[in-house]
Parts: C-alpha cells; structure tokens; sequence
C-alpha cells in the first residue's frame, strides 16, 4: 500500500507493507502494532520522550472523550463539507489522540464522503492513541517542522492548537488545498484563567498573512460549558496553564466541585496562493 509519507532520510515515497515502511532505496521503518510507523530522525529528537508527556495526552484523551469539544469538531466538519473535494486526503499537523480526526472523518463517511485521514504528532503516546481510534488512518511520530510527506499530496490540512510551520504545510498541500488553523479567541477558558491568575488576560485576536497563503474567511464558535471537578481537572492538565499558573491559583482550582466555563475558537481558513 502507498501512502503520503516520504521517507525522512531520502524524501522518497514510502509504502507500507505487513510491519515495515519500505523506501525504493531500501531504507526501511517498522510498523507498530498499533499501524503507526516512528519517523522522527535522531537529529531531530532533543528528548528521549518528545512531546508531551503521556499525563498531558491522557488527560486530554480524557476530557475531549466527555464530548465538551465536539462542537470544533463539528464547526471543523461543516466547513470541510463546502470545499473539501470527494475522494480526499485529510492530514491532521498536530493529530494529539485523534479525538477531532476520527469525529470529523466519521461524520463525513456517514455523508457519503470518501476521505483518507493521516497525521503527525512528536509525541508517540498520542500517536499510537490516534492509530488505535483511527485504524484506516496514516500516522507517524515526526516532527511538525520537518514533515516526511509528500509534496501536494494533502487535500485540506488540519492544525489545531499546535505550533505552525506554514512553510511546510503548504508545500504538502496540493494547489488549491487549504488549511484549517484553530487558535483560542479572546475569552477561551476566561472563567478558569480567572481563578488562576491574579490578573487574568484577554488572548489576542488579528488575522495573520502566511507566506505561500491568502486567508479566506474566519469563523468564532463558542460554547459555555458545566465541568465537574474531575472534568475541569483534565482540562487545566491538558493546557499549557498547567506549567505556567502561579501555586496559589492552581490549588484555587483544585478546590473547586464545578465551574462554568466557556470555550470559544477561531478557525482560521487559509487557502494555498
């Protein structure tokens, strides 16, 4: 079976057989069990465990699991609907546990869509959760500034919340692809930021230009959400406020049986120039 990887020490196409990717040039990548494949090269490794720590995707896994963002998923879905092209090859940078992968390609198959989903994430305990909760994907351990796929064979991108390489995004999109780029809006989490911080802040919203794109629309969703303890708890946990809250907020927190709190997400619609 092809696929969209390239091999990361040659660029050549890779194609997967029983339990290994196989390169025209004999360089060869063993296929976990799971159907992933690890094709991060030891030059871009700066850890034994890149990535997040396997407690941060677990939590993660956790909450995304009590279906608080399946609204994004859904929003992600609609969009897709209106350009996404049928057969179509689906590349999440930044797939995590492959929560919003397989909602989004599920919906899409009940609609009659065809559509291959693929993936990259550094971190290999979310890599090995998304090929689980996603068996008819392609996913990798590699690096999102170094991605080992093929250039323009990518139909629409996926980015949510992970770090952007636009260079190399848009060198595997095919012409005409686009990209579909989730940050925070101004008041993501606003109510919890509150509790945690002193002086808790507003996030900052401006469209940005991105070389080798032209942004082609932007749509705000939102949703106010009741948590429970153990609910909150793994959202703080999955959130980059996790490491940087002050002591006192996050025992504050920790206090606390239940909390409202609103999500809210800007997806950002790039199309390939």
């Amino acid at each position: 079976m092809s696929g969209i990887f390239a091999c990361p020490v040659c660029g050549e196409g890779l194609s997967c057989e029983e339990k290994r990717w196989v390169c025209p040039r004999g360089h060869s990548f063993d296929r976990a069990a799971e159907g992933y494949v690890h094709l991060l090269t030891p030059a871009q490794m700066r850890s034994k465990t890149p990535g997040d720590p396997p407690e941060m995707v677990r939590a993660r896994r956790d909450f995304l699991a009590s279906g608080n963002y399946d609204f994004l998923a859904d929003a992600l879905t609609r969009l897709l609907m209106e350009h996404l092209p049928d057969p179509a090859v689906l590349f999440d940078a930044g797939c995590g546990e492959g929560h919003y992968t397989r909602r989004i390609v599920e919906t899409l198959a009940a609609a009659g869509r065809e559509v291959m989903p693929a993936g990259v994430d550094i971190a290999k305990t979310a890599v090995r959760m998304a090929a689980k909760k996603v068996p008819s994907g392609q996913f990798a351990v590699a690096s999102l500034y170094h991605l080992p796929v093929a250039d323009g064979s990518v139909d629409a991108v996926l980015n949510i919340f992970s770090p952007l390489c636009e260079g190399e995004l848009s060198r595997i999109l095919c012409p005409g692809g686009r990209m579909y780029y989730v940050v925070p809006a101004a008041r993501h989490l606003f109510e919890m930021k509150e509790i945690l911080y002193p002086e808790p802040y507003e996030n900052g919203e401006k469209d940005v230009q991105y070389a080798g794109f032209r942004l082609v629309g932007t749509e705000c969703v939102s949703r106010r959400m009741e948590l429970s303890a153990q609910t909150l708890g793994n959202l703080f946990a999955m959130t980059p406020y996790f490491w940087r809250s002050p002591r006192e907020g996050a025992e504050a927190l920790q206090k606390k049986e239940a909390l409202a709190v609103t999500a809210a997400f800007r997806i950002c619609i790039y199309e390939k120039a």
